[in-house]
This record gives structure tokens, sequence and C-alpha cells, in this order.
């Protein structure tokens, strides 16, 4: 299995988990980071992930600068499974979301105040796209 498959099953198994800013742990509750961190750490990876941000910045976006040391590499393609993906929500809001299988999407959706598998990204523009190194 791929590195960005397990990464989705990982994800997967996250659904329906409580929303919690800077949430970090499935039975206290996560966000959007945090579905990402567990997912990423169930799968076998570690990742030291942002913790510094609110709900409504733009801190986010360093994600970018320091995906490479996650073991990801930008890619602007056909989103696989395991894909991770940053997209602008509002004007100040960036949201990560990890693409799972057969289309779908993980996320952590704040107003749903759940972890949820959608059929589809959720309004907003997708500007970053990042997707786990096969180590081989």
């Amino acid at each position: 299995m791929t590195p960005g498959g397990r990464l989705a099953m990982a994800a997967a198994c996250l659904v329906g988990c409580r929303f919690r800013l800077h949430g970090r742990d499935p039975e206290t509750g996560l966000d959007c980071v945090g579905v990402v961190a567990v997912a990423l750490e169930r799968a076998g990876f570690s990742a030291d992930l942002p913790n510094d941000y609110t709900m409504r910045s733009q801190g986010m976006g360093r994600v970018a600068s320091v995906a490479g040391d996650w073991g990801f590499v930008s890619v602007a393609e056909k989103p696989l499974p395991g894909d991770v993906l940053l997209i602008r929500v509002g004007p100040c809001q960036s949201h990560l979301i990890l693409c799972g299988e057969e289309g779908t999407v993980i996320h952590a959706h704040a107003g749903l105040r759940r972890v949820v598998q959608s059929p589809s990204l959720p309004e907003g523009d997708v500007i970053g796209q990042w997707r786990l190194l096969d180590p081989q």
C-alpha cells in the first residue's frame, strides 16, 4: 500500500471524532491540523505540526513552508488518497483537508463539531496540495 493510502485509511478511522480547536487527541477532539497529525502518526509517520494559530487566521499558510519536513512534496495534479489540501475557505481562514478513498475528503468540520468524510471539497480555493513521498 502506498504511504498516501495508509494515511487515507488512518484518517478515515477518525471520522466521528469531536471537533476541538488545537485538538490532537481523538478522545477529546481534533481540528483540521489534528486530523492530519493523528493520521500521520497512525500511518507510521511523524510530524511536528503547528499549534499556534487561531480559528480565523492565515497562520496555516506556514504549512507550505514545512510540508517537506513532514515527508510531503508539493503537487498540482488530480488528488490521490492521502493527499493533503490547503483550502482558503474565507478571507482570513485556511483549512487542511485529507483526501480519502474514492474521491472523498476527510476533515474536521467546525460547524458540525466533528470529523467528517464528505463526497466533495468544501467551498473555497485550493491554495496548496501535498503528497507523501514513497520512501523506496
